[in-house]
């Protein structure tokens, strides 16, 4: 009965995020990168129960499936780790991203080899890997020197709680690779516990859905005067511009001057902006000029005076450019400089 009940809270749930990805893309004309990953995560955790039931259905399970699911955990870790890291101005390191999964398809090549038994050096493998990731998060979470990560309005998870969610699920898979070595008699119960938190996942899910839904209603309807081609380029000349040309260390910048770079009106700057990178000018300015002033920190003298420094990053004045710094990196400029700065080091 518990089993029949499980099995049609999972269709309900398959069914219910499908329409939150319909749903999210006719609201927003597509989905960002973000989201996509959480609701990767979402079909990774799900995919579990539901071979089963599938193979229970049928009477058979081809093996391959059978060692995707002992091996999918080893997805999870880096899917959040892509999820809280993810800057939509980066270019995507696809070398880096092969990195990740090399333990996934260690693991999964020998789950598919040794099938009756999981040989003790993959098991092994399977510990570190969750520790690593485990680890790796909670530093970029809460322990990161540059808050690295930049969460948005269209984020449907928050880092926080996502990284704890991995924390709680991966422990879960931990026990249950320890529980089946030992052979116990409480795997099966375990099991099922740990697929339960899947309906977790979706109250957060829906919670984002929910907050993104009512931002948009919120937002007044604008005809948007940038194709999506020409916002695409501007947005890759935007970047230029301040990666590579430095303009955010002009302190006379403003929306006016910046437009004039692109070639584009006020109106189409501030469109490319607001639709097509979900921040304002500025907040995108500041938020570069702050990263400059945190490396200038880094590299700072220790009779560098802090104050001095805000021109340098092109800040104008010196209360925004604490407030500002603040915001990012939840510590004064002078408590950044005293933590990281080499000078300090030595």
């Amino acid at each position: 009965m518990i089993a029949e009940s499980l099995k049609i809270l999972y269709i309900v749930s398959a069914a219910y995020v499908v329409f939150v990805t319909i749903a999210l893309a006719l609201i927003q004309g597509r989905l960002a990168v973000d989201q996509k990953i959480a609701l990767f995560i979402f079909w990774l955790l799900l995919s579990t129960p539901m071979l089963e039931y599938i193979g229970i259905a049928f009477n058979y399970m081809p093996y391959p499936f059978i060692a995707f699911v002992h091996s999918s955990l080893l997805l999870l870790g880096p899917a959040i780790y892509f999820y809280i890291t993810y800057k939509s101005e980066a270019q995507f390191d696809y070398a880096q991203l092969l990195l990740h999964l090399f333990p996934f398809v260690i693991f999964y090549t020998g789950r598919l080899v040794e099938q009756k038994e999981i040989p003790t050096l993959l098991a092994l493998l399977y510990f570190l890997h969750v520790l690593f990731y485990q680890f790796l998060l909670v530093k970029k979470t809460w322990f990161s020197k540059g808050g690295t990560t930049n969460p948005h309005a269209q984020q449907l998870i928050g880092q926080k709680a996502i990284v704890v969610f991995f924390l709680v699920v991966s422990s879960a898979y931990f026990a249950q690779v320890t529980l089946h070595k030992m052979g116990s008699d409480y795997l099966r119960l375990l099991w099922d516990l740990s697929n339960t938190l899947t309906f977790i996942y979706i109250l957060m899910l829906s919670k984002g859905f929910i907050d993104i839904v009512k931002i948009k209603r919120k937002k007044p309807t604008r005809v948007l005067e940038l194709a999506p081609d020409l916002a695409n380029q501007q947005k890759k000349l935007l970047i230029d511009l301040f990666e590579k040309e430095q303009l955010h260390l002009k302190n006379e910048l403003s929306l006016n001057c910046l437009a004039k770079e692109l070639d584009l009106t006020n109106n189409q700057t501030s469109e490319l902006l607001n639709e097509h990178l979900d921040t304002n000018f500025y907040e995108f300015v500041n938020k570069y000029r702050v990263f400059e002033a945190a490396r200038m920190l880094k590299l700072a003298s220790k009779k560098t005076k802090v104050s001095e420094l805000y021109l340098e990053a092109g800040f104008n004045n010196k209360n925004t450019f604490y407030r500002e710094f603040k915001k990012t990196f939840d510590m004064s400029p002078g408590e950044y400089k005293t933590r990281f700065s080499e000078a300090t080091k030595h």
